[in-house]
């Protein structure tokens, strides 16, 4: 779909996700019932290796406009390279989408342990890149369950309910389509990768265990903070 066709359409035809979108048009507003957006990469060659400025104009117009998470989607046999792009997206403020092909398996588990380096080495990493952010919230959400629950889990007949992904985007484009194959194989990679990054998956629970603790205290200074204005402007009033 291109995006101008989109514009066209009236509010109640007006999806909340959407991708595979082709940006047509400079864009200087986006509708707001839209919450996801997935975008076609343009690129400056035939061989794939370096997006176009047009396109990157294109998406700055859109980060200033937009009221929604906006990915730029990455073909399978793109010759990007990893580190540059994922430094971009990062500086721009915009996620990625890395696509597979079932032909070039390879590739894409090389090049998703290579984009976990990536993300892993930036401090305060913001943005998503699919499927590996997906496949390290998995991670996180486990280092936070103890061992009996861990071990429960494995031994439960029962599919897992924490884990498995819902969001749209990742099942339709990623979980569902995807061979077992090429799942475990970019799984495999993906926690490998976490794995020598951190010495140990031992060291990322304890990093992840940290990092959850700060983020609690902060939110109930946060809250401490609002009671006591809320309570000054009682007293002025």
């Amino acid at each position: 779909m291109k995006i101008t066709e989109l514009l066209e359409k009236s509010e109640d035809q007006i999806p909340h996700n959407v991708w595979g979108v082709e940006i047509d048009s400079t864009v200087l507003g986006l509708p707001k019932q839209l919450q996801f957006m997935g975008v076609i990469a343009e690129f400056e060659d035939e061989g794939k290796t370096k997006l176009s400025k047009e396109f990157i104009a294109k998406i700055a117009n859109l980060i200033l406009a937009r009221t929604c998470e906006i990915v730029v989607e990455i073909p399978a046999d793109h010759s990007l390279d990893i580190k540059q792009t994922v430094l971009m997206a990062n500086t721009m403020q915009f996620g990625l989408s890395m696509l597979f092909d079932e032909t070039q398996k390879e590739k894409f588990i090389t090049e998703s342990a290579e984009i976990t380096k990536v993300m892993l080495s930036i401090p305060n990493f913001s943005q998503v890149i699919h499927p590996v952010s997906s496949y390290l919230e998995y991670l996180a959400t486990e280092s936070l369950r103890n061992e009996e629950q861990r071990k429960a889990s494995l031994e439960s007949d029962e599919p897992p309910k924490h884990g498995v992904p819902d969001d749209d985007y990742i099942m339709q484009v990623f979980v569902l389509p995807m061979s077992k194959e090429l799942v475990d194989g970019f799984k495999k990679a993906t926690y490998d990768a976490v794995e020598t990054h951190f010495g140990s998956i031992a060291n990322f629970d304890k990093a992840i265990i940290t990092s959850a603790i700060a983020h609690a205290e902060q939110f109930r200074e946060l809250l401490e903070d609002e009671k006591e204005e809320a309570d000054a402007l009682k007293e002025k009033k």
